[in-house]
């Protein structure tokens, strides 16, 4: 081997050895920002739980409020596309009425997670994303119903109100946490991916939890407001933090 080859075979080992070391820092680092994230997720689940007491009182006064102030505003309104988004409306707007027992729970978990960095581009944007969607959501007011309810009633119960469509795009755009688990799943090792799969079963038990929380109280807001055929009287599926989508 000339003088020249023993060189850049030397190169080529350091280079090698220098790569290792960073392989294995950036799984780590891919490690240690699945725990962290699987951890705020816990937290705000168990915040969850705790304050469904208070969101199902909470969705109870806002739908007890509204249905006393238009009783039956809806009673001549013909079935269809614009029946349906009112009514999924005035679901969002009693689940927003509930989920404001525990909005300082999905800041704190916006603000953590939206730090959190992979070796993988696409799962960070995932999840930072998904935090900027939480943190809008946990920022929105609920909807003026019985105002946007009247302006359509006074219309004939044509298209639906700019204000209800306006709410409407806002809503339920923090999805995307099934793909955020399914790109986890690649950097959790043994005790985390039993974690990981601890905490999507935790997700799922507090959707179905604040869901049965306040969908009672849905259903009587509609059934007050005269909405009985609106198809948005059925929950969509999906995890608190925002309202279900």
């Amino acid at each position: 081997m000339t003088r020249r080859s023993r060189i850049a075979a030397a190169v080529a080992v350091a280079a090698g050895c220098a790569w290792l070391p960073a392989q294995a820092l950036a799984a780590a680092g891919d490690e240690a920002a699945t725990l962290s994230y699987l951890r705020a997720e816990r937290k705000l689940f168990d915040a969850v739980k705790a304050q469904l007491g208070p969101a199902q009182a909470a969705a109870n006064r806002y739908a007890a409020q509204t249905a006393a102030e238009c009783p039956g505003v809806a009673a001549q309104a013909p079935p269809g596309l614009a029946l349906d988004e009112l009514g999924a409306e005035s679901l969002y707007a009693v689940s927003l009425a509930g989920e404001r027992s525990y909005r300082a729970a999905i800041r704190a978990f916006a603000s953590s997670v939206g730090r959190l960095r992979w070796s993988s581009r696409k799962l960070t944007a995932l999840v930072h994303r998904y935090a900027q969607a939480q943190r809008a959501e946990a920022a929105l007011a609920t909807p003026p119903l019985c105002a946007e309810l009247r302006e359509w009633a006074a219309g004939g119960y044509g298209a639906v109100p700019r204000g209800s469509a306006s709410f409407l795009k806002q809503v339920g755009v923090a999805e995307g946490s099934e793909e955020i688990f399914a790109g986890l799943a690649g950097y959790a090792h043994s005790h985390t991916k039993t974690m990981l799969r601890a905490v999507e079963q935790l997700e799922a038990n507090a959707a179905l939890a604040f869901l049965g929380a306040v969908v009672p109280a849905v259903k009587r807001l509609q059934e007050a407001l005269g909405m009985h055929s609106a198809s948005g009287a059925q929950p969509p599926s999906g995890a608190p933090g925002a309202p279900p989508a």
